[in-house]
């Protein structure tokens, strides 16, 4: 059906904000403790995928380590939600961080539809606004809401400026956790997708300064809620300094970097530039992230006792004694959801009848997109060197995080490759000269000493030495062809994603270079091209990858004195 933005998607989960708010209960009174069930960054993975179990995950429950298992699928995922909630002792509540949709073939087929109706289904109370949950655009968003509006989206830093989208997002909620009144705050990520910070950007949005936007909507739940939590899309860093920032969350629940965190993180509000302005006084904050893909579901327990009022405000309401998080694993152990499944059937049958389940290629293991020690990865060896043969260029280099997953040991399907390659972008190519891609190549430096000294790029058709010593970062670069360092005058043609040539992801110095040629080629199936061409091996008659033989370590990293 192809990626018809008409559709249901995942950011029609929207509330009207006209709507007419439900009654709340009475302000709860007295000891009683609220579970919080937490997922982030979905990722439009409905279904069960393969993948190898490596040592954190085992140690988690989700499989047997460096076995091959079936991990994940929101039927599964339903389980363990309704387990959850009908186990909690008194009050519960589900709520999710952003990026539902986009990541898998079920999202480039359907736009999203599937997401949303088992994602009502599931019964979240409110999701954060995730960079992804944009990639439909400004009119696709505005009519999901207008047809779709199911529970309330939330991003307290996203101002209604008057554009189609005035008035889709609401900044927060006071939701019903049986009898509890848990107050919501959403939080957006300023930073993603590229351009929203720009007045002028494509979804009509306005940006509000996160923190003192927060810290207003916290002060307006105040009188109303007994808690008050965060659903943030920031990452953990970006979370560390909100709560920092502000004062009077109870517990942030954290996304977008698709981290799993065992145990609650003990944080501080009330830093000393909010002292100064408020007098406040500093209190602790749970910070917890729960993982991504629909991995892990994460149980927070907050054993909440009441508030000493506040002589000057006479505030009512709870505060955490003690809060206890746990990763419960979506493994292949869980059975799944009877509903949720009867929901999903006929997308999977969709999908298999359109041959995204139909057998392409053999890997002989897994082939990662991260290597270990920082530098290029099997998968992004594989990726480079083929959309530069498809486009006959010179040099190739894409983002890191731009390839989405590993493929699995086995039988590769179009889904997996999908998976490991999601997002709907083009291919250009670029003339360059030597001196712009070498500025490009220390700005990546400068990233990979900011990230642990990991890479940031993957490269086809040059050696690169990353040194990380922070604003010193430098790029060493030779020619594979030659061995010969970048030549400044010389005019070299690169091959790149459109996105990453549009600025994209901090690329914003390939937006200098004036002459590009624009590819009609979609990275999946140059990909796929490249895999035919693989001869056969003893273990399967189809096209085998060896991810033995893909690395060949042409980006090494190196700390810097």
């Amino acid at each position: 059906m192809g990626r018809g933005w008409t559709l249901v998607l995942g950011v029609a989960s929207l509330v009207l904000a006209c709507e007419a708010r439900p009654a709340l209960p009475p302000r709860a009174a007295g000891p009683t403790s609220l579970v919080l069930i937490h997922t982030a960054d979905l990722h439009s993975h409905l279904f069960p995928e393969r993948m190898k179990v490596n040592a954190v995950d085992a140690a988690r429950g989700l499989g047997a380590a460096a076995q091959v298992s079936e991990v994940g699928g929101f039927a599964r995922l339903a389980s363990v939600v309704r387990g959850l909630q009908r186990g909690a002792a008194a009050h519960s509540l589900y709520l999710d961080s952003g990026d539902l949709i986009e990541g898998t073939a079920a999202f480039t087929e359907f736009g999203g539809e599937p997401e949303l109706r088992a994602f009502s289904a599931l019964g979240v109370g409110a999701a954060a606004l995730g960079n992804h949950d944009l990639s439909p655009g400004a009119s696709a968003f505005a009519e999901a809401h207008r047809r779709f509006a199911g529970f309330p989206v939330l991003a307290a830093n996203v101002g209604q400026n008057g554009s189609e989208l005035a008035g889709v997002l609401a900044p927060s909620v006071v939701l019903d956790a049986q009898g509890l009144r848990v107050g919501v705050v959403g939080v957006a990520n300023p930073n993603s997708p590229s351009g929203l910070e720009r007045a002028d950007n494509m979804y009509g949005l306005q940006l509000l300064p996160t923190a003192a936007a927060v810290q207003a909507s916290i002060d307006r739940l105040r009188s109303e809620a007994d808690v008050i939590v965060a659903i943030s899309h920031l990452g953990l860093d970006g979370d560390e300094v909100l709560i920092r920032a502000t004062t009077g969350l109870d517990a942030v629940l954290g996304g977008h970097q698709h981290l799993a965190l065992d145990a609650a993180q003990q944080r501080f509000d009330c830093g000393p530039a909010l002292r100064a302005e408020r007098g406040c006084s500093e209190r602790s904050v749970v910070l917890v992230h729960s993982g991504a893909l629909g991995h892990y579901v994460g149980e927070l327990e907050l054993s909440l006792s009441p508030r000493p009022t506040e002589p000057e405000t006479e505030t009512e309401g709870l505060e955490v004694d003690s809060a206890r998080h746990a990763l419960l694993p979506v493994s292949d152990a869980v059975a799944a959801d009877p509903e949720l499944s009867a929901l999903l059937e006929p997308y999977r049958a969709r999908l298999h009848a359109a041959g995204f389940d139909a057998p392409l290629a053999f890997a002989l293991g897994a082939v990662e997109r991260y290597a270990n020690g920082g530098g290029d990865s099997a998968l992004g060896d594989l990726i480079t060197d083929a959309i530069r043969a498809h486009a006959g260029a010179d040099l190739a280099l894409i983002n890191s995080t731009g390839i989405r997953a590993n493929l699995p040991p086995g039988e590769l399907t179009r889904a997996q490759l999908v998976a490991a390659l999601p997002f709907d972008d083009r291919l250009t190519v670029l003339s360059v000269t030597g001196a712009q891609l070498r500025a490009l190549l220390n700005q990546q430096a400068r990233v990979a000493s900011s990230r642990k000294c990991q890479t940031p790029i993957q490269i086809s058709g040059f050696q690169l030495e990353l040194t990380c010593a922070g604003s010193g970062s430098s790029a060493a670069v030779h020619l594979t062809s030659s061995a010969r360092e970048l030549d400044s005058r010389a005019i070299y043609s690169l091959v790149t994603s459109e996105y990453l040539a549009s600025g994209g992801s901090g690329f914003a110095l390939l937006t200098e270079v004036t002459s590009r040629r624009p590819l009609d080629a979609d990275p999946v199936d140059v990909l796929l091209d490249a895999l035919r061409r693989l001869p056969s091996c003893a273990r399967s008659a189809l096209p085998c990858l060896d991810p033995a033989t893909l690395r060949d370590g042409r980006i090494v990293t190196r700390a810097g004195g």
